[in-house]
């Protein structure tokens, strides 16, 4: 995916630069650009809203910078709760049935800013600075329909009774997947944008920077009981090195 988003950005690179006329196609001081994630190897979803870029150029070749971050999942799943007779197949039992449900929300911003050189006419590229700062929110609940057995010795049956107990995760989903952080960083990125006529561009860009990610305290609620139990404490971890966006940012400015 990164291969062919490089040479396709190459070839429309270098069949522009060739028709090149004394049009200008970049944006200027005081123009505005928007852009968005494109994914052309995905048939589904080529656009990605997930994450949205606008910048302000202040000047002819510098510009301020903020991304934004939304993302958002809901899980749910049901599983039936039966007694059967193995003999004859035939339910004995049904108790309501356990549910299971999970969601995370993930906002983040992306303050930064860019120096574009070079003099081509619709060819940017640019070096800068972004600031980031990520909040995943996650968490699960279950509804547990426990089934009971006593043997009735007189009459030579089972009998069944079921009780309910409910659970709430914060900061995880069931089981500890999915866990929520915050993710604060600094990058240093390089990029270029290609206009492919004016007011529309497409580019790549990387970054080389620090990242800190702090997982969330969980805590698993016993609501039936009323238990709170903190399952891990807070930990904090490190990521250093590149990043690439394998995506190429689709754009317009005007």
């Amino acid at each position: 995916m990164k291969k062919l988003s490089f040479i396709l950005l190459v070839f429309i690179g270098v069949s522009l630069y060739a028709q090149e006329t004394d049009q200008n196609f970049k944006p200027e001081k005081n123009n505005i650009s928007f852009e968005v994630s494109f994914y052309p190897n995905d048939p589904f979803s080529p656009i990605n809203l997930s994450y949205l870029r606008g910048r302000y150029f202040f000047s002819d070749k510098m510009a301020l910078r903020m991304g934004f971050d939304y993302s958002s999942k809901i899980d749910k799943d049901e599983s039936v709760n039966i007694v059967l007779d193995y003999s004859s197949g035939d339910i004995e039992y049904q108790a309501p049935n356990n549910v299971y449900e999970n969601s995370y929300n993930i906002f983040g911003i992306h303050p930064g800013i860019e120096y574009h050189f070079a003099n081509c006419k619709r060819i940017s590229p640019y070096v800068g600075m972004e600031f980031l700062y990520v909040s995943k929110k996650s968490k699960g609940s279950v509804i547990d329909y426990d089934i009971e057995s006593n043997y009735d010795y007189v009459n030579d049956i089972y009998t069944y009774s079921h009780t309910k107990e409910k659970y709430e995760y914060e900061n995880c989903w069931i089981y500890g997947s999915e866990r929520a952080y915050v993710k604060m960083g600094l990058n240093v990125i390089l990029g270029t944008d290609v206009y492919i006529t004016k007011h529309l561009y497409m580019g790549v860009e990387f970054g080389i920077g620090s990242v800190r990610v702090k997982d969330l305290e969980i805590t698993e609620k016993n609501i039936t009981d009323n238990i709170d139990l903190v399952l891990d404490p807070e930990e904090l971890d490190k990521e250093r090195g590149i990043n690439v966006n394998s995506a190429i940012r689709l754009g317009f400015w005007f």
